[in-house]
């Protein structure tokens, strides 16, 4: 099965999708170029795996019993202080 890379801006939720990669490394370094340009500290830049051409894999969170995405980011860069 094929993955995109998706980034997606982050903070107490998640916001907008910025790129979709072939390659993880792409997708770290948009991920990473884009924390140190933004001007508020408090976003993060996730890289997220999502099947292409495919459904994703919702799993349940043992906490609240809902379906969830949450904890799949494999790579995530913030604005450092």
């Amino acid at each position: 099965m094929k993955i995109v890379y998706l980034v997606i801006k982050t903070s107490v939720y998640r916001h907008d999708v910025f790129g979709a990669f072939d390659d993880l490394e792409d997708a770290k370094t948009l991920a990473d170029e884009l924390a140190v340009t933004d001007i508020d500290s408090h976003h993060g830049y996730d890289v997220i795996p999502v099947p292409h051409n495919d459904h994703y894999e919702v799993k349940l969170n043992k906490i609240s019993g809902n379906e969830t995405d949450e904890d799949v980011a494999i790579y995530s860069a913030a604005k450092r202080s």
